[in-house]
């Protein structure tokens, strides 16, 4: 079997459960090691019928077997993207990869089994490894060309003093539909968000800690969405 990589630049990465075949809501990875990502393409198995005098009469190939890998950095506030148990994931994902320029085309899988490895030394510190696997989906191509569809929001990042901030600062979005979500990173506890309409609200509580932080607010809306950080400085 013959292998090939690809490999972008700076890339968005963005993973959504998958549920009885319905894909749910997407989430971008928020701490991806750099020059991590790879996609391998291994050729399917290839059979040939030949002749006496070695002519090739038919061949037949198996599908091509697709698997993406990526490593996050794993630390104080930053967790890892999919929960596992001793590095088995339940269930399945779909995932998605735009190149560093999002006007060109990147990938989709809309199914695909997940594992995930963990390493530490004292050079690169704690990481884990996610493999994702393509598997078979209801129509169409295990890998699937994909263009990102970018919401437009209002402002693109947003900065609180370390002071709460109950009356909170809003995001709009420019869309034709309501924000049918707006969330954020699991592990950011200091933060609310909240949606009406086209607007999503975002509140903090106090900073008491002496260094800054940073969290990611993700909206939807139109089938679109935008990933806007979110810093409170430090005490």
């Amino acid at each position: 079997m013959a292998g090939s990589k690809l490999k972008w630049g700076k890339m968005t990465v963005e993973i959504a459960p998958v549920t009885a075949g319905v894909i749910g809501v997407y989430a971008p990875v928020y701490t991806p090691v750099q020059g991590s990502f790879t996609l391998t393409v291994e050729e399917g198995n290839k059979l040939e019928a030949f002749i006496e005098g070695g002519e090739r009469i038919d061949v037949r190939k198996d599908a091509n077997k697709y698997s993406f890998e990526f490593q996050v950095h794993i630390g104080e506030g930053l967790t890892k993207p999919i929960a596992d148990v001793d590095g088995i994931i339940a269930g399945e994902y779909a995932i998605r990869v735009t190149p560093e320029n999002s006007t060109l085309e990147g990938f989709l899988m809309e199914r695909a089994a997940v594992s995930v490895t963990e390493s530490f030394t004292s050079e690169e510190g704690h990481r884990a490894s996610y493999t994702f696997e393509a598997l078979k989906p209801a129509t169409g191509a295990m890998l699937k060309p994909y263009v990102a569809q970018i919401l437009v929001v209002t402002p693109t990042q947003l900065a609180f003093s370390s002071a709460a901030d109950n009356a909170g600062q809003t995001i709009t979005a420019t869309s034709t539909g309501n924000l049918t979500y707006a969330g954020k990173s699991d592990d950011a506890e200091w933060l609310t968000v909240t949606r009406s309409g086209k607007v999503a609200t975002v509140k903090v509580v106090a900073n008491t800690n002496s260094e800054s932080r940073i969290a990611y607010v993700t909206l939807t809306a139109d089938g679109k969405s935008a990933t806007v950080p979110v810093t409170q400085a430090g005490a």
